[in-house]
């Protein structure tokens, strides 16, 4: 009898530490696996006089929803340049694209490094230079 009881306990203490590693390896898979990465795409460049107008889209191939919180230029607030940036949403579900609008006052030749920053604390990257 004694054997019995001993191992419904053993196999109830063994059931219990499946249960917990399967939920640790859960938590540190959707750790890892809510990611985001925004791919810029360049479209065009008009130009008027010395204005630039820029058109980019950026899409979301992650897994989780970017939420783009700031955007430089030159690691400078667009206001530095006397540029304006318009962003079609702030939000970029998975799969989805949005449109990236700057006009920026530059000589040709100038080369602009535009960072979008997300609420992560992620930071996208893209250079271009203006003709």
């Amino acid at each position: 009898m004694e054997n019995i009881v001993a191992t419904v306990i053993l196999t109830i203490i063994a059931i219990t530490i499946v249960i917990a590693v399967a939920y640790w390896v859960t938590g540190i898979t959707t750790l890892y696996t809510d990611i985001e990465i925004l791919e810029i795409k360049h479209k065009q460049v008009t130009r008027q006089s010395d204005t630039y107008t820029k058109l980019i889209e950026i899409e979301n191939k992650g897994t989780k929803t970017a939420k783009i919180i700031q955007v430089l230029i030159n690691n400078k607030p667009p206001e530095d340049y006397n540029a304006t940036v318009t962003l079609s949403k702030n939000s970029v579900n998975p799969g989805e694209t949005i449109q990236l609008q700057i006009t920026i006052k530059a000589k040709p030749g100038t080369t602009i490094q535009i960072s979008l920053n997300t609420e992560k604390g992620i930071q996208h990257l893209t250079t271009f230079t203006l003709n």
